[in-house]
């Protein structure tokens, strides 16, 4: 397990206050879908295309986690 002094700073900085990642590539291609489907969130965490139905779930989980910290 990595310690507290072998992360750089500005890594920690970032994930202290609760940031997510998310890779430049894929930034925007679920509202994206959801934009084109018409759909929710909700709605798409039920998909048969399980890559979209990963991205919705991550996308509620997220809005949840946020909602909590403020």
């Amino acid at each position: 397990m990595k310690k507290l002094r072998d992360i750089p700073s500005s890594v920690y900085t970032k994930y202290a206050k609760g940031g997510i990642e998310i890779k430049k590539e894929n930034r925007g291609k679920f509202t994206a879908t959801m934009k084109k489907t018409g759909e929710s969130a909700e709605e798409l965490s039920h998909s048969k295309n399980p890559l979209t139905r990963k991205r919705a779930v991550f996308a509620l989980n997220a809005k949840a986690h946020f909602k909590k910290r403020t």
